[in-house]
């Protein structure tokens, strides 16, 4: 018996489109957000969802929002599906990071599985609190087709540390509102990762304004 899961990160925001690192930070979906996660929605109509599971952050939780709206159905909100916590670097640029705080930033860039970012986690810490939820998930819905709304780090924190293995280079960026799907067969006890990081809802998208905005304090 295989159970799905499709793996959504959030729509974009006004802190993605500026290069700034979110972490836990409650930043809403901008214009361009609300408009991916419209075309999201409708593109996900005809699935065969059977539960919707979203992080607990803003973005996360707008996005979430479109899709059950159309699908006609309610989501479960587990905290434990956050982003990396980047802890004091919250809010603040790569860039800035090199120049700000070059000494600790080259040491978790030369061991971000095990070092922590100040204040916050590393790659380990992440997949820790992550892998626990998805193989929770499995265990109580087998055979279903299962929405997890999240982030992009947490994507590969999945990977990482239900699958074991790292997404391919050339599928390592996470687009805003794209699809990841990893398969349980629990059968044969084994996990795979079908697709990373697809857009297709995107790729003829006219990017206008959206129609209707999901109010960010909704939840």
């Amino acid at each position: 018996m295989q159970t799905r899961l499709t793996l959504v990160r959030h729509g974009q925001t006004e802190w993605n489109a500026n290069g700034k690192w979110q972490g836990h930070a409650a930043v809403p979906l901008d214009d361009t957000g609300h408009v991916q996660a419209q075309a999201l929605a409708q593109h996900l109509k005809s699935w065969n969802i059977n539960r919707i599971y979203t992080s607990d952050l803003s973005r996360c939780l707008q996005t979430a929002e479109y899709v059950t709206e159309a699908l006609g159905l309610e989501f479960v909100i587990d905290a434990r599906l956050r982003e990396i916590d980047v802890g004091e670097w919250q809010g603040l640029t790569e860039e800035e990071v090199r120049t700000w705080d070059a000494e600790r930033f080259a040491q978790v860039m030369a061991n971000p599985f095990n070092v922590r970012r100040p204040g916050g986690e590393s790659f380990n810490d992440h997949s820790a609190r992550v892998a626990p939820a998805i193989l929770e998930y499995v265990k109580n819905h087998r055979g279903e087709h299962l929405l997890v709304v999240t982030h992009g780090g947490t994507i590969h924190a999945i990977v990482r540390g239900v699958l074991r293995m790292e997404i391919p280079a050339d599928k390592r960026q996470i687009p805003n509102t794209s699809l990841t799907d990893i398969i349980y067969d629990a059968e044969k006890n084994e996990w795979c990762l079908e697709s990373a990081g697809l857009i297709p809802h995107l790729e003829l998208t006219e990017m206008i304004l959206p129609t209707r905005v999901i109010n960010p304090e909704l939840k």
